[in-house]
């Protein structure tokens, strides 16, 4: 996966504001809500893969995909398991 194909199938599906965080504002796309789950799957890896790692407050580095404006991140739960895909606005670091 190209980083502009990443980043269209990034921008390609809805995204719902996390209300449980409001003090950390950021969206999230569900697994389940995807029409293709072997694209959700990729688009996963492709984060994981291109993403540079930064720390997050004190926890452990992950890697994170920036384009358009958006920074994306997956938790770290190993692909299987993982259920979504957040994002949140850079300009509002």
């Amino acid at each position: 996966m190209t980083p502009e194909e990443l980043t269209a199938e990034l921008e390609r599906h809805p995204y719902r504001f996390a209300t449980s965080m409001p003090d950390i504002p950021h969206f999230y796309t569900l697994r389940k809500n995807w029409d293709d789950d072997r694209r959700f799957i990729e688009v996963v890896l492709a984060i994981r893969a291109m993403g540079v790692s930064r720390e997050w407050r004190d926890l452990k580095a992950k890697p994170y995909w920036e384009a358009s404006g958006w920074r994306y991140w997956t938790m770290g739960d190993p692909v299987e398991t993982t259920t979504l895909i957040n994002r949140e606005r850079i300009e509002s670091l």
